[in-house]
């Protein structure tokens, strides 16, 4: 089984915090071969947060990333750049751009993106990420990419939420913007 040491739709897991709170509800993931890119585009930033300590844990968390104060996490030492951009859409979501340029496809490990001897990547199948994509299907536990130039797949890991929690689900746009106010 691989070991996932940064999960496309959770922000904070990229800068080393493996308990972040913000997560983005929709997630596109394109690694160009030919350009040796991943761009991570994390859409509609979201937290579940129930009280107030929830709340100062989060905006603790997003102050970090909105003021750039945060370090990257070792696991992506091994890529050439690394960058990412907060935005708001003209609906009022948060969303997040990540772009990584890597040296070689064994790069993408940390992902549990597996180069296979062909060239194409398998990443392993969590059906709860709600994961779908044009360029790929799935075998068995795994989903298999063809070696292309290009491969986009979606996560939607908060599709099937449990209904208890849909109340508590918080979009980060306004405490973003107050962040940025200060």
């Amino acid at each position: 089984m691989e070991l996932i040491k940064i999960i496309f739709f959770v922000i904070g897991t990229f800068f080393g915090n493996e308990n972040s709170r913000i997560a983005a509800e929709k997630t596109i993931v394109t690694i160009d071969n030919s350009e040796m890119t991943m761009t991570i585009n994390q859409k509609h930033l979201i937290s579940v947060i129930k009280t107030k300590e929830d709340s100062l844990t989060v905006a603790k968390e997003l102050a970090l990333i909105v003021n750039k104060e945060n370090t990257w996490t070792q696991e992506l030492d091994k890529f050439s750049s690394k960058k990412y951009e907060l935005y708001q859409t003209k609906n009022g979501n948060l969303n997040a751009i990540i772009t990584l340029a890597f040296n070689q496809k064994e790069d993408l490990k940390d992902f549990a993106l597996e180069t296979l001897n062909n060239g194409s990547y398998s990443l392993i199948y969590i059906p709860r990420w709600n994961l779908t994509s044009s360029n790929g299907k799935v075998e068995g536990n795994y989903w298999h990419f063809e070696n292309t130039n290009t491969i986009t797949f979606e996560l939607e890991p908060f599709k099937d939420i449990p209904k208890e929690y849909k109340d508590y689900i918080k979009s980060l746009a306004p405490m973003w913007q107050s962040i940025n106010q200060q």
